[in-house]
């Protein structure tokens, strides 16, 4: 009859296939994004495998494979073909996308798992697009992360303006606090944070942050959710300065301890605690071994999957009472008494204070050894002192 040209044809012939195949996709219920996309995944990967079978029987001089992975475009039967795949692709990608902006339940690695199998799959027709999911999912999870810590500061924030010292509650189940990201990794947040609320809901916001990045934790993001959670932790910081600035004069002996706590509970327990858990989602080894660099210097590199708490909690330095006590009162124990008693008597005789220096030096390390030292640390203090007198022997 020759109604049609054979390019013509094939066009005529995708299009009804489209028209076809869009249907299918619209009578997918929209109504849960982690459904919808599984079974819009399951619809793509049946139905436009029929077509391309169907399309390579009908219009057999032409073979697709071949034709879509020379991309010759000067062949005008090959671009029909590749144009429709590429096409088809694209929707897909647009899909997702829209669901990946919704709540998938925390199931978002089984559909990351689903997508990368079905763009496997588009290889046998030379149509791989599996590169083109891994920025889409890191986008995506990247934004749940970020949204989830902004939420929780700012509900740390509202609750600091009405924050009391006056009746703590008792200390709750250590239940209350989420379990740790991994159990494998023995990661358990801090029980003492359970004693002020504003901290273990702080604590528990970032950990669902954490539960949810953990199951796509892509290195690539590292670098964004560490600074995400830095500007976190500097907000909670200036909430607890001016916390402090607003009540100082008013509070009392008893509730300026508890402030001393509570400020002691998150410099010396939750930072650090945030920090092991962002190197358990993004081990430096592997950030070195993706950057080709050694894992000394990636560990050097500033919001590389691990936070400077020093410089986080330095605003609050003067609210910790022990802040002082945990870092600069163990090594001036061990060296400073040890200099300034022995140093002078060598000076005066070569023999004589040798032998009175030794119990000097026990002296002076011992009474401050029980109140600040750790018992796994003692050992370590005993055998420095210990080789300290011949080497003041030797001089």
């Amino acid at each position: 009859m020759d109604v049609f040209s054979e390019a013509e044809l094939r066009v005529k012939f995708l299009q009804a296939r489209t028209t076809w195949f869009q249907s299918i996709l619209s009578s997918i219920p929209t109504k849960d994004a982690y459904m919808h996309i599984t079974r819009v995944v399951e619809a793509c990967r049946v139905h436009l495998f029929d077509i391309v079978t169907q399309y390579r029987a009908i219009f057999s001089d032409e073979d697709p494979i071949s034709s879509i992975t020379a991309r010759d475009t000067s062949e005008p039967m090959g671009a029909i073909f590749y144009s429709w795949v590429t096409s088809r692709v694209s929707d897909f990608l647009h899909l997702l996308e829209a669901d990946l902006q919704r709540d998938m339940g925390g199931r978002i690695d089984s559909v990351l798992s689903q997508c990368m199998y079905f763009g496997l799959s588009f290889s046998r027709v030379g149509a791989d697009f599996r590169p083109l999911l891994a920025r889409k999912f890191q986008v995506a999870i990247l934004a749940k992360c970020t949204h989830i810590i902004m939420e929780v500061t700012s509900r740390f924030e509202e609750m600091m303006h009405s924050f009391t010292l006056t009746n703590l509650p008792p200390v709750g189940p250590a239940a209350m606090l989420m379990s740790s990201l991994t159990a494998e990794e023995n990661l358990r947040p801090p029980f003492s944070l359970l004693e002020f609320e504003p901290l273990a809901q702080y604590c528990n916001g970032v950990l669902t942050a954490f539960n949810e990045l953990r199951l796509c934790a892509c290195l690539s993001i590292a670098k964004d959710v560490t600074l995400s959670l830095r500007r976190s932790l500097e907000r909670v910081v200036t909430a607890i300065v001016g916390f402090y600035a607003a009540e100082e004069s008013t509070l009392t002996e008893k509730e300026s301890e508890a402030f001393s706590r509570f400020s002691s509970g998150f410099a010396n327990e939750l930072v650090p605690f945030l920090d092991r858990c962002l190197s358990v989602l993004f081990p430096s080894s592997q950030i070195a071994t993706v950057l080709g660099l050694p894992a000394t210097q990636v560990i050097r590199m500033d919001n590389m999957g691990h936070l400077n708490c020093d410089d986080i909690v330095a605003p609050m330095k003067h609210l910790v009472s022990d802040f002082e006590e945990d870092f600069s009162v163990p090594p001036s124990s061990e060296e400073g008494p040890s200099d300034e008693a022995v140093l002078p008597e060598v000076a005066g005789t070569d023999a004589g204070p040798i032998e009175v220096s030794s119990p000097t030096v026990e002296e002076s390390v011992t009474p401050v050894e029980a109140p600040t030292l750790l018992d796994d640390v003692d050992e370590s203090v005993v055998s420095i002192s210990e080789p300290g007198a011949p080497e003041v022997q030797h001089a």
